[in-house]
């Protein structure tokens, strides 16, 4: 994100500084959901197999991170 506003993260289980976050502008928001109904067209036009392939592609990926994005989770959540 571009934009010059931050938010501050605190990590909810101990209060201590987690990140600083850029906040998105209206204009970086638009041209992401433009772009998302772009890739919708796209995507409907691909092959159910090659979807199918993406998905379990998509979901070994996540599997492999999991302990990372666990990590990640529970610094911005304080659970997981």
């Amino acid at each position: 994100a571009t934009g010059e506003r931050t938010v501050d993260r605190l990590d909810p289980r101990d209060g201590s500084a987690g990140a600083v976050v850029v906040v998105g502008t209206a204009e970086e928001v638009d041209r992401a959901v433009m772009a998302a109904w772009d890739a919708r067209a796209a995507w409907r036009r691909t092959a159910p197999a090659e979807r199918a392939a993406a998905l379990r592609a998509a979901a070994a990926a996540v599997a492999a991170a999991a302990p990372e994005l666990g990590a990640s989770l529970t610094a911005c959540t304080g659970r997981l």
